[in-house]
């Protein structure tokens, strides 16, 4: 059953690290939910403003402290995110912080390759579907870009009516090697959904960018803060 894994979380501590940097003994789902309300803000607010729709983001962390909220945002466009003079970050900061009662902080962070992350390359395709370029078309571009840009394979999954299709169905497309058991090899995946004329089109991402482990530095940087009390 492999292939029904999602190959981020079946790798935890292996090759990447957790989204929610905290655990609590209390109030555990009072954080979660809070957590889910910041990420969906964040997520609409890029989505619906015509200033951020070319920002693509690749991760969201959130780590906790007894007084503060610290959220991490791994972005494409970093730039765009904070506007001049850092206007537009501290506006969404405020925005946020109606969300929590702890003191938020907002840090941007730029992600570099975005043509093997695959959060952003499923946000670029969504794109240009939805701008009614061909799907076939997206795919081959980014599974190019992904392989030039030193991808070992890349898999993508495409379902929905697809070129306006009477029926809904599914394709995949895949390059390379996307190995199902090896913990070691670093895969990223992401599903993300396309809103066309013809209604929702899911797209499905899996990237190999090769073996890899997280180090014992990173490991203990990365454990979660524990919360004792709200």
């Amino acid at each position: 059953m492999g292939q029904k894994v999602n190959p981020r979380s079946l790798r935890l501590k292996i090759t990447r690290t957790w989204e929610s940097l905290w655990y609590a003994e209390k109030n555990f789902g009072d954080f979660l939910i809070e957590d889910v309300k910041l990420r969906r803000y964040i997520m609409k607010k890029i989505k619906t403003s015509n200033d951020l729709k070319k920002v693509d983001i690749s991760d969201i962390k959130i780590r906790r402290f007894q007084d503060s909220v610290n959220i991490y945002i791994y972005a494409s466009r970093p730039g765009l995110l904070i506007g001049k003079k850092g206007k537009d970050i501290e506006q969404l900061r405020e925005e946020l912080q109606k969300l929590t009662p702890k003191k938020l902080n907002l840090n941007i962070n730029e992600v570099r390759n975005t043509e093997i992350d695959a959060k952003i390359v499923s946000q670029n395709i969504a794109r240009m579907i939805e701008g009614r370029i061909s799907y076939k078309r997206a795919i081959k571009q980014a599974i190019s870009s992904a392989i030039k840009n030193g991808a070992k394979g890349i898999k993508i999954e495409i379902s929905g009516r697809l070129a306006g299709s009477d029926i809904a169905r599914e394709e995949k497309f895949k390059e390379g090697s996307i190995p199902l058991h090896t913990l070691k090899a670093d895969i990223d995946y992401a599903h993300y959904e396309a809103l066309t004329q013809y209604g929702l089109t899911g797209i499905k991402v899996w990237i190999n960018k090769g073996i890899g482990t997280m180090s014992k530095e990173d490991t203990a940087k990365d454990q979660p803060e524990l919360l004792t009390k709200r």
